[in-house]
């Protein structure tokens, strides 16, 4: 019994070393090829990069990687020929040639275009994707502005916006870059959103840097101060007065007080907006 034990104990032990040197074998036999793979690269240098410069050259120029088809998301709304043109890939281009980041910051610099996405489907497709800002105001400047609803403003888009739009004033003689009429716009969406309540269509909003702002409705005679600052709950109470006040009646709304609205009548026509806000968009 004890022979027996011994003889098994042997043959396992001449097994492990068996593996052992197969293994070692095939490291020492990969690492060989490895090594010969190296040395033949150093050897060759130039004549391999001349041969990979031929294939690189070959795939960019085969017609087989060439543009086809442009596929493009029509949920802006746009002509797909449009959206091809600003993007600037064209049928019959390498698609090697088809930057997406340059492509992309192509559409984006067209201002009312809010996002872009851009893909290459090898061999022979790029797709296009875009969304456009949506219009909520417009800005009167030189030339005319659209505001959307992040309050950033962006020129005339090259599609037909809606013209029932409210339009905001007060910064025809002001630059737009600076902080304080950046941070005026950015308002704007705020103050269309609390009016909302009131259930009164706007036709201005006007700002300026010592008063603030003024609101003005389109279906009745009334001028809204709201000031440099504004709150839901200055909202609330000047719409406590449009309710209980004539329609016919035309005034100027004061919000500017604490907790109160004095309001203002006035026997005339009310100051009508600047003829220059008589829709010329």
């Amino acid at each position: 019994m004890r022979q027996t034990k011994r003889w098994w104990s042997r043959r396992r032990k001449e097994n492990r070393l068996r593996k052992s040197g197969l293994r070692w074998e095939r490291l020492r036999s990969v690492g060989l090829v490895l090594f010969a793979s190296v040395l033949l690269l150093s050897l060759l240098p130039e004549q391999l990069k001349a041969g990979w410069s031929f294939v690189t050259q070959y795939v960019e120029h085969h017609p087989y990687f060439t543009v086809q088809e442009v596929v493009i998301d029509e949920s802006a709304g746009f002509a797909q020929e449009l959206v091809q043109e600003w993007s600037g890939v064209s049928i019959g281009m390498s698609m090697w040639d088809v930057d997406p980041e340059r492509v992309e910051n192509q559409l984006l610099s067209r201002s009312w275009i809010q996002t872009a996405q851009v893909r290459r489907a090898f061999p022979r497709q790029v797709h296009l994707a875009v969304s456009v800002r949506q219009p909520i105001a417009i800005v009167m400047h030189t030339p005319p502005l659209y505001l959307d609803e992040s309050g950033t403003y962006f020129r005339n888009p090259e599609w037909e916006v809606p013209m029932n739009l409210p339009y905001i004033s007060g910064f025809s003689e002001v630059t737009l870059e600076a902080k304080e009429a950046r941070e005026a716009l950015a308002a704007v969406p705020h103050l269309l959103e609390l009016a909302r309540a009131w259930k009164e269509p706007l036709s201005e909003i006007h700002w300026e840097a010592r008063e603030g702002y003024s609101l003005f409705l389109e279906q009745r005679q009334v001028t809204i101060r709201l000031g440099q600052e504004y709150s839901q709950g200055q909202f609330a109470r000047v719409g406590e007065v449009l309710a209980r006040w004539h329609p016919e009646a035309p005034a100027v709304f004061d919000a500017r007080f604490a907790d109160q609205v004095v309001v203002r009548p006035y026997a005339g026509e009310p100051s009508a907006p600047s003829p220059a806000l008589s829709r010329p968009l």
